[in-house]
């Protein structure tokens, strides 16, 4: 399991391809009925993993930041990092996770439009690619909070000296060969995903499987959101 985070990048790149081949094959179709073809097959590819932990993650925090409780801050700061694991674990989801969930694929929809009517296939190649590569930076950089949980294996026997090397030719690569749009596209996410992590520490004390997965999806979503505005600029 500890090897499989080497291989994160490579299954982004095989769901972009897949991604753009659906494209390729339909592309006489009206560019909204495509566009939700394209989410659909995406979904699908990733069976809907990753949004299962955005959702469960929405769902958690939410009802977590509820939670009023006695005692000193540092009591209620550990019953609330208790409340929201447990929730993280609960397989029902909450009105509010289904509207997150809702809005995050609404918008996914607009930008997959907006990248077929403008001819930006790379980016669509690219975006699960960017957002499994982040997938073996949060899990190394980030503690996991279940000692128990998958993402621990992940995390105590991921080879290190072989993935951060690897992440960081594939950055330059990348970077060679789409330009500038791409390395300021990177460093937006690479924000984005800052700030989310400070969160997750300030509130878990970490990452989780969930937040992983929905890490996941909020950068594939920034970055075709800020790759088209990007190219858009330039």
């Amino acid at each position: 399991m500890g090897l499989s985070l080497i291989y994160y990048p490579l299954v982004g790149a095989i769901i972009g391809g897949v991604l753009f081949t659906v494209s390729y094959f339909f592309q006489g179709m009206a560019s909204p009925v495509l566009a939700a073809f394209l989410l659909i097959v995406w979904v699908v590819c990733s069976g809907a993993l990753h949004l299962d932990g955005f959702a469960d993650s929405v769902d958690a925090f939410m009802a977590g930041h509820s939670l009023h409780s006695e005692g000193s801050p540092e009591e209620q700061k550990n019953l609330k990092k208790e409340r929201i694991l447990s929730i993280m674990k609960d397989p029902t989801s909450g009105p509010v996770a289904v509207v997150a969930l809702v809005l995050l694929l609404l918008l996914k929809f607009a930008l997959l439009h907006s990248l077929i009517e403008y001819g930006l296939w790379y980016v669509l190649v690219l975006s699960p690619l960017i957002g499994r590569a982040f997938l073996p930076v949060v899990l190394l950089t980030t503690p996991y909070v279940r000692e128990n949980g998958s993402g621990s294996w992940l995390v105590d026997y991921a080879p290190k000296d072989i993935v951060w090397p690897g992440l960081a030719v594939l950055t330059i690569g990348l970077i060679a060969l789409f330009g500038a749009w791409l390395f300021v596209t990177l460093i937006c996410c690479l924000f984005v995903f800052l700030g989310v992590r400070m969160y997750l520490m300030a509130r878990i004390g970490g990452t989780t499987g969930d937040t992983a997965g929905g890490i996941l999806e909020v950068i594939e979503l920034m970055f075709m959101l800020f790759g088209v505005m990007l190219i858009q600029a330039m």
